[in-house]
């Protein structure tokens, strides 16, 4: 059987955000996120997303920021080959307390302004760096494309991520250097990427590649 890698993306954004990314072998999946709904914890969110893809034990699962918190509630509830963490970690104890207040209050705005704040250019200088006007770009497309629901309830749900277990397999994390909005996941070998920040799997995608490259050769 072929190996997958299964790939979530950040909340606000779609597959689009890995289309930096150098090829990789197997078959890498870059999956767009349902909506929660508004009964959801993230067990039975990931729950639902592990049915539908079929997750089992010879996939490796992950994802950036918001996308590798739900990989990495999947992969306490099923065993696979590994889970890979990019700009993310196991639980909100990863989340900055400024940015977890930030996105409290921000949970509580009407879906227009809630757009206008993320899509906002102090947002993505924030996520991108200071000088990246083809990537703020992109990311206004990828937001404008992502339903209110999701933005709203995905981002309840990254507030309120407390695991009742460990993942069921090895974890492996890549993280930006100067990432102000998540902390490295306390993982063993974290790679952290030097000037790197919250969106280094699109700045830094060929350091992402060669980190998912060895990660997929341990296989």
């Amino acid at each position: 059987m072929e190996m997958r890698l299964l790939l979530f993306p950040a909340l606000g954004t779609d597959e689009r955000i890995f289309s930096f990314l150098g090829e990789i072998p197997g078959k890498a999946v870059f999956h767009r996120l349902a909506n929660p709904s508004p009964e959801d914890s993230m067990a039975t969110y990931a729950s639902r997303l592990a049915k539908e893809l079929n997750v089992g034990d010879g996939d490796f699962i992950g994802g950036v920021s918001f996308g590798g918190m739900v990989a990495a509630e999947i992969s306490c509830q099923r065993r696979t080959r590994g889970l890979i963490l990019i700009s993310s970690g196991l639980s909100s104890h990863c989340i900055n307390p400024v940015a977890q207040r930030l996105g409290r209050l921000a949970n509580h705005l009407p879906g227009r302004v809630l757009r206008s704040v993320m899509g906002s250019q102090k947002t993505f200088k924030k996520v991108f760096g200071s000088d990246q006007p083809p990537l703020y770009e992109l990311a206004r497309r990828m937001l404008d494309d992502s339903p209110t629901e999701l933005l709203v309830e995905g981002g309840r749900l990254s507030l309120s991520y407390w695991p009742a277990s460990k993942p069921l397999c090895p974890v492996y994390a890549i993280h930006g250097q100067i990432d102000s909005m998540i902390f490295p996941p306390e993982v063993s070998g974290c790679k952290i990427v030097s000037n790197a920040g919250q969106g280094m799997v699109v700045t830094h995608a060929a350091e992402v590649t060669r980190f998912l490259m060895e990660v997929l050769r341990k296989k």
